[in-house]
């Protein structure tokens, strides 16, 4: 019996979503992208957050059922100070003992301002009576924001601003 090597195809790399892009995508949902002013101030936060918090995408979002054990809370965004937002992540890829860590954001100038951005979602969320133990980014209909639902509205705004939607992910 002969073994022949199979020849797999290069994975495409994908892009990072750099500094620009991520200013360019907060300037785009600050002028009310979505025309839907929640899914704005939503959408800012959660990619300000990813990218400032080096983030993968289901540690802030999640997979299939919401689980306020491993899922992002609520009660998990608690702002220290007028310039310090801290984020408890309770699980992610790395952590293999589901220990959690706590990630520490701080106010900058600019249009992606972790601390001011999270700090108005957070306003609203609570506007709209959300409890401590509801997921932290909800989607228009209030369901929990899934993976899915985040790369497919990201990828829209990436192919609106000019940039190939298959390079990302």
């Amino acid at each position: 019996m002969e073994l022949k090597k199979s020849e797999s195809k290069p994975l495409r790399q994908k892009l990072p979503i750099t500094f620009n892009i991520l200013q360019e995508i907060v300037t785009s949902l600050k002028c009310g992208f979505f025309n839907h002013d929640f899914m704005d101030i939503t959408f800012q936060a959660a990619c300000v957050l990813a990218f400032y918090g080096f983030l993968r995408c289901n540690e802030f979002t999640c997979r299939t059922v919401f689980d306020s054990d491993s899922n992002l809370c609520v009660s998990d965004i608690c702002f220290l100070s007028e310039s310090e937002v801290t984020i408890n992540l309770k699980a992610t890829k790395t952590d293999i003992f589901r220990q959690g860590i706590l990630i520490s954001l701080f106010k900058i100038d600019g249009v992606a301002c972790p601390y001011k951005l999270l700090f108005q979602l957070l306003r609203v969320r609570r506007n709209l009576n959300a409890k401590h133990n509801d997921s932290f980014f909800v989607e228009e209909t209030g369901k929990p924001l899934s993976r899915n639902y985040f790369i497919s509205k990201l990828k829209t705004i990436l192919m609106a601003l000019g940039f190939s939607e298959k390079d990302y992910s």
